[in-house]
């Protein structure tokens, strides 16, 4: 059994999926496309490139909010 003592562990146990919001940001209000479970953000908004078929002209134009 190993015990981590630092703030980040390498374990498959530490990497746990969180919901994440997906915005487009495209004006004002930015609109919500639906969520994710990813790791981390950068995982999260590639996940929702695949799952909800957006255009590469949007892909920089994406943001994945964490939710508790």
């Amino acid at each position: 059994m190993t015990l981590c003592w630092t703030l980040r562990c390498n374990s498959p146990r530490d990497r746990r999926l969180s919901t994440s919001a997906i915005y487009r940001l495209k004006g004002t209000p930015a609109s919500l496309l639906g969520h994710v479970e990813a790791p981390d953000a950068e995982t999260a908004i590639k996940k929702a490139i695949d799952e909800f078929a957006i255009e590469p002209a949007l892909h920089k134009r994406l943001l994945a909010q964490r939710r508790a």
